[in-house]
């Protein structure tokens, strides 16, 4: 059942699947119940569109059903728009493989909060508690996108991931979504 508070209902999120839904369960079923959510199913099988309608029944997710693979950044579009035209003042993308608690959403809304313009990632850790993404580089001259050094000094980031990104709303509104010229990949840089 879908909690009521305006903390609760100002923060929206959104998970591409492709294949997915055993992690979407085992990862993110909670934090979907506790949010307003939309599961964007890029079509894998006629299996998976059922195990990914119930999941999101069980839920109380929305789900989009994309007759093809439209690709992550179309699919993440779709999903945010639907959650912008609820409401929801900011909204998480999160990736299916990302395990993240209710707790852990309602902080990074209220750090999304205090500055409302920012758009952010948290760091995210691996299976085993090492640091995974702290932010990203951007070699400008070899075109080449890298993950910030997890053990380095902080330095200036150029881009943050897709794999679990807060959005304002009108942040998402002003850039106009992610290109739909990236299938997959780079689009978050």
């Amino acid at each position: 059942m879908k909690r009521s508070t305006v903390e609760h209902s100002s923060m929206g999120l959104v998970v591409v699947n492709f294949g997915s839904s055993d992690l979407i369960r085992t990862n993110l079923s909670d934090v979907l119940a506790a949010f307003p959510a939309v599961v964007v199913d890029n079509f894998t099988s006629t299996d998976e569109q059922v195990r990914v309608a119930d999941l999101a029944a069980e839920a109380g997710a929305d789900v989009i059903r994309s007759p093809t693979n439209s690709g992550f950044g179309e699919a993440v579009n779709r999903g945010v728009g639907q959650l912008i035209e609820r409401g929801v003042e900011r909204v998480l993308l999160v990736n299916p493989d990302v395990h993240v608690s209710e707790q852990q959403v309602l902080h990074l809304s209220s750090v999304s909060a205090s500055d409302p313009d920012a758009i952010m990632s948290p760091i995210i850790l691996n299976g085993i508690g090492q640091t995974w993404f702290r932010g990203g580089v951007l070699d400008r001259h070899r075109i080449v996108a890298t993950h910030a050094d997890p053990t380095g000094p902080d330095v200036e980031l150029d881009w943050l991931t897709g794999a679990c990104l807060l959005v304002p709303a009108a942040a998402w509104r002003q850039l106009g979504g992610f290109s739909s010229d990236y299938f997959l990949y780079w689009e978050d840089v």
